[in-house]
């Protein structure tokens, strides 16, 4: 509702101008555009977690020796994260993390993925590499990158030290 002065030309106030406005259209557009945001939300999180869930084929598909590794890594990770009393939604993050957390080995050539018996040291660097492309691959991805665990080469002895990003 709107109230403005009505005056004459002297500046004499003669009434008011009283104009009620009918915001109930608007609430209920307003709510219709937050329900459809919602719901359009929820389908771009369903096909996320489809394409990671493709990806997790695919690259099981290309290597063989790894087949199951990162759902074996999900669950493993899943059970840390709930004795530690994460969030669920922090949960929900770490689990697209950890499907996704070997998808940089798509950029290692078959040669070397597939490589019988000890790796060069020129080899071992490219294998090293995965996670850095894992991060370019997904970076753009913002559903995805909620937080960032920063890419850090594996070590000789399979470790790795990161830094999470918030």
């Amino acid at each position: 509702m709107s109230i403005s002065p009505l005056t004459d030309n002297k500046k004499r106030l003669l009434g008011h101008i009283i104009v009620v406005h009918d915001i109930i259209r608007h609430k209920n557009l307003e709510e219709g555009y937050r329900q459809l945001s919602e719901e359009l939300e929820e389908r771009v999180r369903e096909r996320t977690e489809e394409l990671a869930e493709a990806y997790d084929t695919t690259l099981e598909l290309r290597d063989k020796e790894t087949e199951g590794h990162s759902r074996r890594v999900m669950e493993t990770t899943l059970k840390v994260a709930r004795s530690m009393k994460i969030s669920e939604e922090d949960i929900e993050q770490i689990r697209r993390g950890s499907i996704l957390h070997d998808i940089g080995k798509m950029g290692i050539p078959d040669e070397i993925l597939h490589k019988p018996g000890k790796l060069t040291i020129e080899e071992r660097s490219i294998i090293n590499e995965h996670p850095g492309t894992a991060y370019k691959l997904l970076a753009p991805i913002p559903f995805l990158k909620k937080r960032w665990i920063s890419p850090t080469p594996t070590t000789k002895n399979g470790t790795a030290q990161v830094t999470r990003k918030d």
